[in-house]
């Protein structure tokens, strides 16, 4: 008892204050501002964020996503890095949406190919990784900078960058 009017009334709870979703005006500034402020460190098992490249424009193939018969797709894809990226040919983990040239992907590395890496210019060039998702160019700051997945590539699961 509260002296000299009885019970203590219970504090109400504060709401905590949603912070606005912060949302780019396209998938390259996105691209950038993860190369500079993103995770950027490979690790295998754990997503980047990618690019899906022109193929057509930069190497001159003849379309830039190619549909495989089992329905994944092929892409080459821009991984962030601190030099603002490194391009690498990479597969769908599965069935889903047509990606397009500028989506922004979660790329996983799942090997590293010492041999690959020594043929081709780039020490990059040796990894090779799956596309799990394609995302939004957004950041969700109350859901601790999470992206929003448009559409998921398989089941593989991911582990998410610290």
């Amino acid at each position: 008892m509260i002296w000299p009017f009885g019970k203590k009334t219970p504090e109400k709870p504060v709401a905590q204050k949603q912070l606005p979703l912060m949302e780019f005006t396209s998938s390259q500034t996105f691209f950038e501002m993860q190369c500079q402020l993103g995770v950027t460190k490979i690790e295998l098992g754990t997503g980047l964020v990618a690019v899906v490249v022109d193929a057509v424009k930069e190497f001159g193939v003849p379309v830039a996503v190619k549909m495989e018969d089992d329905g994944t797709q092929l892409a080459m894809v821009k991984i962030v890095s601190p030099k603002g990226g490194f391009i690498v040919p990479a597969k769908t983990a599965g069935t889903g949406d047509p990606l397009k040239v500028d989506d922004l992907v979660i790329w996983v590395p799942v090997h590293f190919d010492r041999k690959l890496s020594g043929r081709v210019a780039g020490e990059n060039w040796g990894w090779i990784g799956v596309i799990a998702a394609r995302i939004a160019p957004s950041i969700d700051p109350n859901l601790g900078g999470g992206f929003k997945i448009l559409n998921a590539y398989g089941s593989r699961a991911l582990k998410p960058a610290r």
